[in-house]
């Protein structure tokens, strides 16, 4: 439609150009054709009339109808909301908003999808088996094991069955990344998981977003333990029950952030909003992004009641803490309801 109407415009145009010219033409080389003149005169009126038939057919029609629409909307809205009463024409335009956010969140997810799609994974497992199967012939069975562990993390990664996965295959996959990073740091990192042994086959069987452990891990290596000279550095990851959430936390020794690091981020993460060092902050240690992206998904999947929160001292190590809704597969049962409560 809007190629027609330029269109139209362009051919209004010319027309009133080309008869324009005409009548200067011969008014100019021949004054005394006066019948010609005439006939271009009237061509000339022709296409004027011609071009405010467009603007108005074309522009201010429509501008008149948008006018009537937009009062008419405006009307039911003040009969529909008393002035009194605005509670509900501000839930009204908060939905909106909220609506707004989804699709935005659903969007950033789609782009995901979409470089995600751009793997060809049968390609990669296919190649990392062939070096894993060589490395076992040539009796290199480091090689072999870093090829196996390099395979499954990828296979985990992209994999795009579902947005959400148990917490033991969210472990098992950070075993799979911790294996290849000792490959290259010698042994350096251990991780150490703690959880109430009672709680342990349910605590496994808990539902949460795909990739929300590992990302942590390798923030702490980036930039809480990348300075770090000691021989061995832990990384301790505890999981606890609660009536009705599964609060999980990964903890490093590392260099830590000051307070102020820590009250931006934890802001930025409450407010949705990105997250900056700020000026005169170290910009090398803990950017955000990592843990912003796990906090956004998380809020998405389940609600702004959830999400992470950061506990850190400058010098001494950063804690993140995960704080999610219990959610299970079919057939488990939560213990605590056999049990008393926990607080």
């Amino acid at each position: 439609m809007k190629g027609q109407v330029n269109l139209y415009y362009i051919i209004s145009s010319l027309l009133l150009v080309f008869s324009s010219l005409c009548v200067a033409a011969v008014g100019l080389f021949q004054p005394s054709r006066t019948e010609l003149l005439l006939g271009l005169l009237l061509f000339q009126l022709f296409c004027i009339v011609f071009s405010f038939y467009v603007s108005y057919r074309f522009l201010l029609l429509p501008l008149l109808h948008l006018k009537k629409t937009t009062s008419a909307v405006l009307a039911s809205l003040d009969e529909q909301v008393p002035e009194a009463d605005s509670t509900a024409l501000l839930d009204r335009f908060q939905a909106i908003i909220d609506r707004e956010y989804d699709m935005r969140a659903a969007f950033r997810q789609a782009e995901l999808d979409a470089l995600q799609s751009q793997i060809n994974p049968h390609f990669l497992y296919n190649t990392l088996e062939c070096i894993r199967g060589q490395a076992i012939v040539d009796g290199n069975r480091p090689i072999a094991d870093m090829a196996r562990a390099l395979s499954e993390f990828f296979r985990y990664s992209i994999s795009r069955a579902t947005h959400l996965v148990t917490v033991e295959d969210e472990l098992r996959n950070v075993s799979a990344y911790m294996k290849i990073q000792n490959y290259r740091f010698g042994e350096k990192y251990q991780v150490r998981i703690s959880m109430d042994e009672s709680d342990r086959p349910f605590i496994l069987q808990c539902l949460l977003p795909r990739l929300t452990i590992q990302p942590i891990i390798e923030n702490a290596l980036l930039h809480g333990l990348h300075d770090s000279d000691r021989e061995k550095e832990y990384l301790d990851i505890s999981l606890e029950l609660t009536d009705s959430r599964l609060i999980l936390s990964v903890a490093d020794h590392g260099a830590g952030m000051s307070q102020k690091q820590m009250d931006r981020l934890n802001t930025s993460m409450r407010d949705d909003t990105p997250h900056t060092g700020g000026s005169g902050e170290p910009q090398r240690r803990h950017s955000g992004i990592a843990l912003q992206n796990i906090n956004e998904r998380i809020r998405l999947l389940f609600g702004r009641d959830y999400g992470l929160r950061v506990y850190s001292t400058l010098g001494m190590g950063c804690t993140v803490e995960i704080v999610l809704p219990i959610k299970r597969g079919a057939g488990q049962a939560h213990p605590g309801m056999a049990a008393a409560p926990r607080s």
